[in-house]
């Protein structure tokens, strides 16, 4: 009865543990490799606060009498500091791959540092005699319950602090960050900083687990944080289910303990060697990280995808019988009066003159000048000079190799240029890194559609608008009248959204599972959604169904309509012809003319850059 009472403060210390990470992996997808030593350093310090100076024989730092619980929350925020420390030096700098293996070698660092400079934790000896918190007199089974009440208390607001994270909107961004942190980026959200957040709220979790962990096992030495030791969360987290909290429980209870622990009776049950039983095991684990995510690859409670509660017709749609407008069908010239436009925008006239006509009274609202690019000896952009025309459509054609997606890049910020300036409604946005280029009320579709596979497409559209109150960590916490008030609104304008670009029935459908020119129009939805001035599209026909082009081109029209200005890079010419009023031609890196279509049809330059000049001459 003594020992199955010491495993419920072990599951708890376990759940714990594999929630905060779950919280860096399932959520944000930080590989930390090192987990373990997090732990090990909130361990240590929530240890040595309460034991008080050192025996004879015994050395160590920070010997102090703090309380039950501040010394494990202490243990935390030293955890914290770790990961701070470790996060400065590589997690805003690598990619998730090489951040695994920074991590990894940082915990060995730690481990070799813990281990042989005696002063600090007493080496490879080790720290004993922690007390554990419970009143005198008790039996042992009676201090392991009550302590075992304790975790629980700890377990509770570790579950419902990282469940109301997860559902909040700075659970969303932190998915967005795991699934394209280049998305989450463009829409005005720094993926770097996101990043920080979720692995110093991990390490904390980490950190007040530990302190729970030392507490509960009496002592703790380097022995108790090797390698080894993540991979046991890492298998729990696997098993019970990636992104699922409550899958994080079921595999703490599963792994660690049932599979760990209960093991430890196979000797006497069957008559093996306890050390081969103690190897196998390590064996088993090993199996497990690797047959788990074959066979069941999203755990045995698999992550869910939040619903949409509201129905998808938008109710805004269903006053005075009006129904919700259908784009993609056939659409006379001008704006219909029976046409909704999407929420926040009002509909804009018509530029003045024909389909083609160079707008000329309109005021320029992007400017690139003497704009260079160039990657080691491949000059991709060189000395690049153009304006855009607020509410006009500009189309950026030339043959492949041009420099046209480099340049686009250049605009949104993806890439920085060697010289030049980009200007943007009178401010210098060259260098900014995306996130600010998207908050001066720049949006931008891709090439290859980019959308969060594992959010549905209400989720992808609702990382559109920025700010949202409910992404600050404070307002995901606690419970606040305005977040909810906010997020309602910005639910019934992506359901409008939804009707507009006719993909409602699809709204709570993992955006990965969408056909490509589903996914072209998401994105062009998505980039509504954050009402933007510049609208920067990155061949939008590419890899779609050509029945459904025209389809996709009265989307584009109609946002035209709205008094988007949109820049346009595409290879079909009739797509440019039908939508743009003026075009550039690029060659080579360099701007090579400018003008309607139609006069540069007349243009031997452009004629040569795309059919060579000897087809050219047959041509002409």
């Amino acid at each position: 009865m003594t020992y199955f009472a010491s495993l419920l403060p072990l599951v708890a210390i376990y759940a714990i543990l594999v929630l905060g990470l779950n919280l860096q992996y399932g959520q944000a997808g930080i590989l930390n490799f090192t987990y373990i030593s997090f732990v090990a350093i909130g361990a240590y310090i929530s240890a040595v606060l309460t034991l008080g100076p050192p025996d004879e024989g015994t050395v160590y730092v920070l010997a102090s009498n703090v309380p039950f619980p501040v010394n494990i929350l202490l243990g935390g925020v030293a955890a914290t500091i770790l990961g701070l420390l470790v996060s400065l030096t590589a997690l805003r700098r690598l990619r998730s791959d090489y951040l695994a293996i920074v991590t990894l070698a940082a915990g060995q660092v730690f481990y070799t540092i813990v281990g042989n400079v005696i002063p600090l934790f007493n080496g490879f000896q080790g720290i004993d005699a922690v007390p554990l918190p419970v009143p005198g007199g008790l039996s042992q089974t009676g201090r392991q319950l009550v302590f075992g009440g304790m975790t629980l208390v700890f377990l509770a607001v570790t579950f419902i602090a990282v469940e109301r994270i997860r559902r909040s909107p700075l659970g969303r961004v932190f998915r967005s960050v795991r699934d394209d942190e280049t998305v989450t980026e463009a829409f005005g959200r720094n993926a770097g900083w996101l990043k920080l957040l979720a692995f110093l709220l991990g390490s904390f979790i980490a950190g007040i687990g530990g302190g729970l962990l030392v507490t509960y096992l009496s002592a703790y030495n380097p022995s108790a944080f090797v390698p080894a030791d993540t991979f046991v969360l890492w298998a729990a987290m696997f098993v019970g289910g990636v992104g699922n909290n409550w899958g994080s429980l079921l595999g703490a209870a599963l792994v660690p303990v049932a599979f760990v622990e209960l093991t430890r009776f196979l000797p006497n049950l069957i008559g093996i060697d306890a050390a081969l039983v103690q190897s196998l095991r390590g064996v088993a684990i090993g199996l497990l990280v690797i047959l788990v995510p074959w066979f069941r690859p999203r755990g045995i409670l698999p992550e869910r995808l939040p619903r949409d509660r509201e129905e998808g017709n938008g109710r805004a749609w269903k006053r005075g019988g009006e129904q919700p407008p259908k784009i993609g069908g056939k659409i006379e010239a001008g704006v219909p009066a029976t046409r909704r436009e999407p929420p926040g925008y009002a509909a804009a006239s018509p530029a003045s003159g024909s389909q083609g006509a160079v707008v000329q009274e309109q005021a320029t609202i992007l400017a690139v000048e003497d704009v260079s690019k160039s990657f080691g000896g491949l000059h991709a952009v060189s000395h690049c000079s153009f304006d855009v025309q607020s509410e006009a459509v500009t189309g950026l054609m030339g043959p492949n190799g041009a420099g046209k997606t480099t340049l686009l890049n250049l605009i949104a910020g993806e890439l920085k240029p060697d010289s030049g300036r980009i200007i943007f409604q009178g401010d210098m946005i060259q260098g900014l890194p995306p996130y600010k280029v998207s908050r001066h009320g720049v949006a931008r579709t891709f090439q290859l559609a980019r959308e969060l596979d594992r959010l549905t497409v209400m989720e992808n559209l609702l990382l559109g608008p920025y700010p949202q109150r409910g992404e600050r960590l404070i307002s995901a916490l606690l419970p606040a009248g305005p977040v909810a008030a906010e997020q309602t609104e910005l639910r019934q304008q992506a359901r409008e959204m939804l009707d507009i670009f006719e993909l409602s029935a699809l709204k709570d459908e993992a955006t990965g599972n969408l056909s490509g020119g589903q996914k072209k129009l998401l994105e062009l939805a998505r980039a509504m959604m954050s009402k933007p001035r510049l609208l920067l599209l990155d061949e939008p026909t590419a890899g779609i169904n050509p029945v459904l082009i025209d389809r996709l081109l009265e989307h584009i029209r109609s946002v035209r309509r709205m008094g988007v200005t949109i820049f346009v890079v595409e290879h079909n010419v009739a797509v440019i012809e039908s939508l743009c009023d003026v075009v550039i031609v690029m060659d080579f890196g360099t701007v090579l003319a400018r003008g309607t279509l139609a006069d540069l049809r007349r243009d031997p330059k452009v004629v040569n850059a795309y059919l060579g000049a000897r087809r050219a001459h047959g041509a002409a």
